[in-house]
C-alpha cells in the first residue's frame, strides 16, 4: 500500500529526538494556555458568554489537539529541511508547505484563509 509522506513521517518518528515528547508538550501548553485564559476572563467577567465546565474542558481538549498538530508540523518541517539539505527526495506537497521559507508561509496563510471562508459559507 502506498502511503503519502511515508518516508518523511517514518523519519520523524525514527529520529533520535523524542518527537512524542515535543508533540505532547505542544498539546499540553496549548491546552493549558487556552483553559487558563478562559478561566481568567470568566473570573473578570470579560468573557461575554457563559461557558459550562464541560464546554471549557471541550475547548481545552480541542486546543490541545490543535497544539499536537502544530507540534507534528514543526517536526515535519525539521525533517523536510534535513532531507533537502542531504539531497534526498521529499514529497512536493511537503516541500511546498515546509521547504520554501516565506513562500511556504504565504501558502499556509492562503490555505487558512480558504478554510475560514469555506467554514463561514457553510455555517453562516
Amino acid at each position: 500500500m502506498r502511503l503519502p509522506f511515508r518516508n518523511e513521517l517514518d523519519e520523524v518518528f525514527r529520529s533520535d529526538k523524542p518527537v512524542w515528547l515535543k508533540i505532547a508538550g505542544c498539546a499540553a501548553v496549548t491546552g493549558f494556555v487556552v483553559v487558563v485564559s478562559i478561566l481568567r476572563s470568566r473570573r473578570q467577567g470579560s468573557l461575554g458568554i457563559d461557558l459550562t465546565a464541560q464546554a471549557i474542558v471541550a475547548l481545552g481538549l480541542a486546543s490541545a489537539a490543535l497544539g499536537a498538530g502544530v507540534g507534528l508540523a514543526l517536526a515535519l518541517k525539521d525533517v523536510v529541511r534535513r532531507r533537502l539539505d542531504r539531497g534526498e527526495r521529499v514529497n512536493p506537497l511537503l516541500v511546498l508547505f515546509f521547504g520554501y521559507g516565506v513562500r511556504s508561509r504565504v501558502v499556509w496563510v492562503s490555505v487558512l484563509a480558504f478554510v475560514i471562508m469555506a467554514a463561514i459559507m457553510m455555517f453562516w
